[in-house]
């Protein structure tokens, strides 16, 4: 949507899309547009980095499932590591791929009863979807911050590596979806109170 001056010439458009679907509709004004389109890149950026760290964590899983198992059935000598690494990519993978789902606004869900209700109750549902999303977020990653160190001090029976390796992702994920979903529930107060003013 474009938005004319007083002397006839076009200003800057006032909606930008979001790599999560969302249309975000931009506070007027030079400088709302710089941080909103700021936003819309960062957003963008960590979107396609999630993607991209879940398709080699994906593949590395597969080939390390593979040589473990051309070690153990045709060479008769299995690996000891191959089973430990395996299992932290894929806790790395499961919620790397969560954030991104989120982000995208993809996740499975049963939306057939909701899109019966009317508009404003379907966005009062989608609002404290985002605040219940919000509140186990802020959980996860305070308990995670508490189990990091204890488990930093033990190290993993075959790769000798810190334990918390096995909580890091939690976190992580927990922490950008939550200055994903601030960000969003600010341009959905933001847009409600433009509406009333018209």
């Amino acid at each position: 949507m474009k938005r004319k001056s007083q002397k006839g010439s076009v200003a800057v458009s006032t909606v930008s899309r979001f790599p999560s679907g969302f249309h975000l509709r931009q506070m007027p004004g030079r400088v709302g547009l710089i941080m909103l389109n700021g936003l819309a890149r960062f957003f963008d950026f960590v979107g396609k980095t999630e993607m991209w760290i879940s398709a080699v964590l994906l593949l590395a899983i597969t080939a390390i499932i593979l040589l473990q198992v051309f070690c153990r059935y045709f060479l008769g000598s299995p690996l000891i590591w191959p089973e430990e690494l395996a299992t932290i990519l894929s806790i790395w993978l499961t919620f790397i791929g969560a954030g991104y789902v989120y982000k995208k606004n993809r996740h499975l869900k049963m939306g057939y009863l909701v899109e019966k209700l009317p508009a404003p109750v379907r966005s009062f549902i989608d609002f404290m979807t985002h605040i219940a999303v919000l509140i186990f977020c802020y959980y996860i990653i305070k308990g995670g911050l508490r189990l990091i160190p204890i488990q930093g001090r033990n190290l993993t029976p075959a790769l000798r590596i810190p334990s918390s390796f096995y909580t890091l992702p939690v976190v992580i994920s927990s922490l950008t979806l939550i200055i994903f979903i601030l960000f969003l529930l600010i341009q959905k107060v933001y847009a409600s109170r433009k509406t009333e003013r018209r």
